[in-house]
């Protein structure tokens, strides 16, 4: 699913970690242990995309899609559990906005196809999914304010929203 080669992040002109090489495979399981400050997060942010990096070379199986839940997940104030899980962006949601802004637009433009293209995700269902999903993580309470979630249950929020998006691959930070 992705291989990683000669990856080497630098941190203050100091390389973080240097010369990462490794494969992972379907179905893969692996932890990452290492010492505060080792460059775990990093490594893992590199690999979701959110992270550059200084040289090697990360290649992803055609169309990964790639769930990460971040170590600390962080929301606006007086946002809903419910509207937590359209924040962050996915291609359903990319999908969802782009029917949104068809229908706004005079004439509705391409709106046939986006008609099949919501069908073919199944984009009609996103709200349901998500409410499904958060069910089954024990929260339930969708009107809730995202600031006064504890902090275990702020982490299954966004642990949510990372599997709506239906994702090929899993990365965990601290979960």
């Amino acid at each position: 699913m992705i291989s990683v080669e000669h990856l080497q992040v630098e941190f203050a002109a100091k390389p973080l970690f240097a010369d990462v090489t490794f494969v992972i495979n379907k179905k893969d399981r692996i932890a990452l242990v290492g010492k505060n400050g080792a460059g775990k997060s990093t490594l893992l942010d590199v690999l979701a995309g959110i992270e550059g990096y200084d040289s090697g070379s990360i290649v992803y199986k055609n169309d990964l899609r790639v769930g990460y839940l971040r170590q600390r997940p962080v929301y606006p104030e007086g946002i809903t559990v419910l509207e937590a899980c359209f924040y962050e962006t996915n291609d359903t949601l990319q999908l969802i906005r782009e029917y949104e802004q068809c229908l706004e637009t005079p004439g509705t433009p391409g709106l046939d196809v986006l008609l099949d293209r919501m069908e073919h995700a199944d984009a009609w269902n996103y709200e349901q999914r998500a409410k499904q999903i958060l069910t089954s993580l024990h929260i339930t309470d969708y009107d809730q304010k995202v600031e006064t979630l504890s902090g275990g249950q702020l982490k299954r929020v966004a642990l949510a929203n990372v599997l709506i998006g239906n994702p090929d691959m899993l990365i965990l930070d601290e979960p």
